[in-house]
């Protein structure tokens, strides 16, 4: 019989665009909550509410990330083969239990580490936040950390299954939990109450994550002991996560600290509204090519041939489309600024315009940095992302030399950040392009 061959549509839906339907859709009702909720904040609390709301996300963040981005990306990197692999590190004999139950205790001894640090350094961290905050703050930001760190391990084991429509539910369904929580809290219009509501629903999705993996019995064995070899294959990941922290956001936490002393609230919420603007489509973005993208090159990273073929197709793909949504975004910066918080803030479109151009270099080096996370390159990987703090604060330290006026220093010196950055990697990752 002749094979009957398929049709434009068929080709479509197998192709990357057509496997990111959905974790497309579940990644836009996420922005869109994402971008709501600035609306709100800007809203109620104006430029100052916005610049401590990004403070606040950037805080729940610093303290998930080694989970979040470490521990959670070896969990996929394990979990996305039908049956963990031998392929450069040392995961051998090992179930999805072994392996499940290794990310849940290291998620624990990371959550513990973390939490010494917030207690140790806790009017560095939580100061602008506690003025007009409950007495139950603390209790509830320990509450948020652990919940939102439990469910995104749920969310990283769900993607492991590569079942993208369970995934698009399961985070469109948090995405709401987490925006009735947040609108509870503006009720009170005491910004510390509003953010600590922020923090407490990014923590509910844990309901809907956990339930779905109750449901079919993933939740099975994680409450063993690991065995040491389990342990040992995500240590990589957490190193090259805690290099991400280091240069990423505990940098960008300090840089936004210094700036909001040097420069005010106000300066520094008009330069974050642009900065919520890139993280909003970088969520669109990583949501969902990082959906598919990862845990398929995860899959593929021990046969090589397949691996370069899925790429070359995946990023002629994607590189177009993400030089077209940022050329979007710069022609209408000024209607997005004023829609997505208020007019007055349109005169932050500069801002947005310096940032498009580091975000292309951003975006494209994501998909180079994430072969070297599922080929557990951690010394190369922290050794870039150590370059591109180092080119950001050289960046700063030359335009503070040339006395350049107001926050634009910084999104000019993440386009020579980002830029460092990309053509690091392309050298570094050139094997896997070459025929």
């Amino acid at each position: 019989m002749v094979a009957r061959s398929q049709s434009p549509w068929q080709k479509l839906q197998q192709s990357f665009l057509g496997q990111a339907r959905w974790s497309l859709a579940a990644v836009l009702s996420k922005a869109g909550v994402g971008l709501l909720t600035n609306k709100l904040f800007a809203a109620y609390f104006g430029a100052p509410g916005v610049a401590l709301l990004a403070h606040f996300q950037s805080l729940l963040a610093l303290f998930t990330q080694l989970p979040n981005d470490g521990v959670h990306r070896g969990l996929i990197r394990y979990w996305a083969p039908e049956q963990p692999q031998n392929t450069q590190m040392p995961v051998q004999g090992l179930d999805r239990a072994q392996v499940g139950s290794a990310a849940l205790w290291l998620n624990a001894l990371l959550l513990g580490l973390g939490l010494v640090v917030l207690a140790l350094f806790g009017s560095f961290f939580t100061g602008y936040f506690q003025a007009s905050a409950s007495q139950w703050f603390w209790p509830l930001l320990v509450l948020s950390l652990a919940g939102l760190t439990a469910h995104l391990m749920g969310v990283a084991m769900i993607q492991s299954t590569r079942q993208v429509k369970a995934y698009a539910w399961v985070v469109i369904a948090a995405a709401v939990l987490a925006l009735i929580s947040t609108l509870l809290g503006l009720l009170s219009k005491q910004l510390g109450q509003a953010l600590t509501a922020f923090g407490v629903g990014q923590a509910l999705g844990l309901l809907v994550s956990g339930a779905w993996l109750a449901r079919k019995g993933l939740l099975k064995g994680l409450a063993q002991r690991p065995p040491k070899n389990a342990l040992k294959a995500l240590w990589p990941f957490v190193f090259m996560a805690l290099g991400s922290i280091l240069f990423g956001r505990a940098l960008g936490f300090a840089v936004r600290h210094y700036a909001i002393q040097t420069y005010g609230l106000q300066e520094v919420g008009l330069w974050q509204s642009a900065v919520r603007v890139s993280d909003a489509y970088f969520m669109v973005f990583s949501g969902t090519v990082g959906a598919i993208f990862y845990p398929q090159i995860s899959h593929k990273i021990g046969q090589p041939q397949a691996l370069k073929a899925y790429l070359r197709s995946s990023v002629l793909q994607i590189v177009p489309l993400v030089a077209l949504g940022l050329g979007t975004v710069y022609l209408l910066g000024k209607p997005i600024l004023s829609t997505l918080f208020n007019p007055s803030f349109t005169v932050a479109h500069y801002l947005l315009s310096y940032r498009v151009v580091g975000d292309f270099f951003m975006l494209s080096s994501t998909l180079l940095a994430w072969l070297l996370v599922a080929s557990g390159r951690a010394r190369l990987f922290i050794a870039l992302q150590a370059l591109s703090a180092a080119v950001y604060l050289l960046a700063l330290w030359v335009q503070h030399g040339l006395q350049v006026p107001g926050v634009q220093v910084f999104p000019v010196a993440h386009i020579g950040r980002q830029a460092a950055y990309f053509l690091a990697l392309l050298v570094f990752t050139r094997k896997y392009w070459q025929a």
